[in-house]
């Protein structure tokens, strides 16, 4: 260790040799003892005086595991060098003493935030001199690099790049680990965590000072397993207080000079384990000390002035000498960071100009000289006007301008023809402020995006590639989009038109083979002729219905209005609509229990698909057998309703081909009519209303089709009860006298309407084959209701109703559009036109005398 009281320990060590001389040796070196210890006493009363009273206790923060300086033992206590120092030093100055060893980051903390007045064990560094009033150092300290024997190749800290060090949290080892570049670190909060840390391989490579290191590891028994480079630096231990605080700093000073060299020793003695070895006393140096005791009584009346001058020769020095040592480092620091700048800049792989505000060049940095526009030789002192075409001069100028406004300038970006071809820069200007703005400089960075800009020509060309190919490909969708769309009114305008041909002629065929029915005057065989008729014509109605539904689901021009249904209602019709085809056939149907169930669905094409799977059910059963209608809750959201039968079955193999399209399982070679249609649509109809439709069937026993739909509930306005019987309540059969007029250009259908309107006594018929004949009858004759055809040879249909609207004297009469236009939308359209009823051809007699029956009663009277 150094101490500071050097000179007075080299003097101490003579002492011993003067044991056992003549008793006035002994006289004169009590005497000189009282002598220093008086002077001793005259010079701390003399600082107390210019001081002021030292502080009664003081509190000391140092590192909390620093063998043997300071330490814990197994109890917890602290031990070390330092506590029986500071021992000393309380005993000798009277002032309480309260040590508290803590984690070394902890401990600058507390007395930075005064809840400590003396740190201990710090070294100084160059931002510590800003913090702390230092004494002066009392043991010196090396400070090596430890390593694991199976690392190779550390010497001093450059050598550490690459490793992650272990050390110590506010440790000065830190801060010059980083003034070496070094940045891979691990804290630990104490130097016993490093070392436990290393041992346990957590860090190979760690910086702590050698006394705690040698002794933890030691401790641990790892010494074996690290080896440690030269001295990374060499630090001393100080004493230290807040910066400011010099009276007591002065306090702590004093004290431990009144601790003597043979004191010091006897503490190291006690910790390091070994005493010092003492040199003998030679002859000639105990006659010296007798010399000695002569010269120091004679030096006594100069003890006060002495004391005096030494202190400020000491404060003095110890000014210059810091003053001298923050200069030097300032230097190193600047050294340091002009080697880094130079370094970054040589880095930097763009072009560095320094110019003034008239674009003149000062100064210039390249790293790739083939970069630049001419030699260097032909530009410094030169503006960039004289040196670059007239734009790109021009745009720099300009961002010299924005950099003189708003203190830098970015993004502008010119094009140079260099000797090695084109180039694009981008420019960086950025504000040297001085004294006066026409002093100003500015540094311009001169990046080379040549790069850059070609990548984003060819961007920009395969943007350009790709939105032509949109357009083209846009363009095709188009053109395909309108092809399918025209196609597709084609193809509804191709059923439409058919539709109307096909109804037209079947009109006459059903209505005549009706009347023939009704006439009853045939014989028996010709009445079954005409059964056949009318049989066969309604299976060719069914059949262009079929079709016509089936175009429009494909087409997604079907339009479903879905409702809250009750299938309590909607069974019952569905039944009683196909009871007597079940009692022609010789089958029972029995219903299931549908109160209280609700399912949310088109009710129209429901009761289509209800009607089709009844229907399917009862043609393809056994005489004698049943079909029963029923439907269950499946889950929360879901009701099944189910049609079972005890028909033949399915073979296994076709139930995957029952829905589709006229495919009819086989049936096609027996003697039942049908389309192959029907399940086909009932499945798309299901699928559009949100549910599923399957089959189950065992050959010879039956099959059971089954409907999955969402589940609703009725609001309060809904009664979810059927009257089946106000529902298919056969129409009144008498009519009050009325006249009629019929506007239709089919020869055949206006004799079928007239042979229908000769059935019923007080009917008079008017007939006109054009819409204009037609309103001038009827504001002749003002008939009582007016049966207007749709596809007129002067006008349609609508625009005759319009007319016939307008007139007052026409307005009020009742009008029915009997037409063969019988597509979906043709029936909203004609209730839209203003018709009070459309009826589709084929004319079916039962439906036109119940529509007669509701328009011409005395209750529908008028309109």
């Amino acid at each position: 260790m150094r101490y500071k009281n050097s000179d007075e320990q080299s003097s101490r060590s003579a002492w011993p040799a003067l044991v056992g001389q003549p008793v006035l040796l002994r006289v004169l070196r009590s005497s000189l003892w009282a002598l220093l210890l008086c002077c001793a006493a005259t010079t701390a009363g003399a600082q107390e005086t210019q001081s002021g009273a030292p502080p009664k206790s003081i509190t000391v923060v140092m590192d909390d595991n620093y063998p043997p300086f300071i330490f814990r033992d197994s109890s917890g206590q602290l031990q070390g060098i330092l506590k029986d120092t500071w021992g000393l030093w309380e005993a000798r100055t009277g002032i309480a003493v309260k040590l508290q060893a803590m984690d070394w980051a902890k401990a600058q903390q507390a007395i930075q935030a005064g809840q400590a007045d003396v740190i201990d064990t710090i070294f100084v560094t160059e931002a510590r001199k800003g913090i702390y009033e230092f004494t002066a150092p009392y043991a010196k300290l090396e400070v090596p690099i430890f390593f694991h024997h199976s690392v190779s190749g550390i010497v001093d800290a450059d050598s550490l790049k690459g490793f992650t060090v272990g050390v110590k949290d506010g440790d000065a080892c830190i801060d010059v680990l980083r003034e070496h570049g070094v940045d891979s670190m691990k804290k630990y909060p104490s130097y016993s965590a490093v070392i436990s840390a290393a041992a346990a391989g957590d860090v190979r490579v760690f910086c702590v000072d050698q006394p705690p290191a040698i002794y933890l590891l030691n401790q641990l028994g790892v010494e074996k397993d690290f080896r440690r480079s030269v001295p990374l630096y060499s630090g001393e231990f100080h004493r230290a207080v807040r910066k400011g605080d010099t009276a007591l700093l002065r306090v702590v000073e004093d004290g431990f000079e009144r601790i003597t060299a043979s004191e010091h020793r006897k503490i190291e003695q006690k910790w390091y384990g070994s005493e010092l070895t003492g040199r003998r006393v030679l002859p000639y140096v105990r006659y010296g000390a007798y010399a000695l005791l002569g010269v120091l009584l004679v030096a006594t009346t100069l003890a006060f002035w002495n004391l005096t001058l030494r202190r400020r020769v000491k404060a003095k020095t110890a000014e210059l000498s810091r003053s001298l040592e923050a200069l030097n480092d300032a230097k190193r620091v600047a050294e340091r960071t002009l080697a880094r700048l130079n370094a970054t800049l040589e880095a930097i792989p763009d072009l560095l100009f320094e110019v003034d505000v008239e674009g003149r060049y000062l100064d210039y940095r390249a790293a790739r000289a083939e970069l630049l526009l001419v030699p260097p030789d032909q530009f410094l002192g030169r503006t960039v006007r004289d040196v670059m075409p007239a734009a790109e001069a021009e745009t720099v100028i300009a961002a010299l301008r924005e950099a003189s406004i708003r203190g830098s300038s970015s993004g502008a970006q010119l094009r140079l023809n260099l000797p090695q071809g084109e180039h694009w820069f981008e420019l960086s200007v950025s504000r040297k402020r001085s004294s006066t703005p026409e002093d100003d400089r500015f540094i311009v960075l001169s990046r080379d995006i040549t790069d850059r800009k070609r990548d984003e020509q060819e961007l920009a060309r395969h943007r350009d590639e790709l939105e032509l190919l949109v357009q083209e490909r846009s363009h095709e969708l188009v053109v395909a989009r309108d092809a399918a769309e025209e196609a597709s009114r084609a193809k509804s305008e191709f059923l439409s038109r058919m539709s109307h041909e096909l109804r037209t002629p079947m009109n006459a065929i059903l209505g005549f083979s009706q009347l023939l029915e009704i006439e009853g005057a045939l014989l028996p065989r010709s009445q079954r002729f005409v059964q056949e008729i009318v049989r066969a014509g309604n299976h060719l109605l069914n059949l262009i219905n079929d079709v016509l539904d089936l175009a429009q689901v494909e087409s997604g021009r079907m339009t479903l209005s879905p409702e809250p249904l009750p299938l309590a209602e909607l069974g019952q019709e569905v039944l009683t609509l196909m009871q007597p085809l079940a009692v022609q056939c010789g089958l029972t149907l029995t219903p299931g229990v549908f109160d209280g169930l609700v399912v949310r669905a088109d009710r129209t094409r429901l009761k289509q698909v209800l009607v089709n799977l009844v229907s399917n059910a009862i043609k393809y059963n056994r005489a004698g057998g049943s079909v029963n209608l029923d439907a269950a809750v499946r889950d929360e959201q879901t009701l099944r309703i189910t049609v079972s039968d005890t028909g033949v079955g399915i073979a296994p193999e076709r139930l995957s081909q029952a829905f589709e399209p006229f495919n009819r399982l086989g049936a096609e070679f027996g003697t039942i009519e049908g389309t192959g249609i029907g399940l086909s649509i009932c499945r798309r109809l299901v699928e559009l209303m949100g549910g599923r439709i399957g089959v189950a069937s065992t050959p010879g026993k039956g099959s059971e089709f089954w409907v999955d739909l969402p589940r609703d509930r009725l609001d309060g306005t809904q009664t979810g009860q059927a009257d089946a019987g106000a529902i298919l309540a056969p129409p009144a059969s008498s009519t009050r006298p009325a006249k009629l007029l019929y506007v239709e250009d089919n020869p055949a259908n206006l004799r079928l309407m007239e042979n229908i309107i000769g059935h019923h006594a007080g009917l008079q018929l008017l007939c006109a084959t054009s819409g204009g004949l037609g309103i001038e009858l009827a504001r002749a004759h003002k008939p009582d209701l007016i049966l207007l055809d749709i596809n007129l040879p002067d006008m349609d249909g609508y625009a005759a109703l319009a007319e016939l609207r307008a007139d007052v004297r026409t307005r009020g009469i009742p009008a029915v559009a009997v037409t063969a236009n019988a597509m979906p939308n043709d029936a909203h359209r004609a209730h839209a036109a203003g018709f009070d009823e459309y009826l589709a051809k084929p004319i079916d007699l039962m439906q036109f005398d119940a529509l007669l029956a509701r328009m011409l009663s005395p209750a529908g009277a008028g309109r």
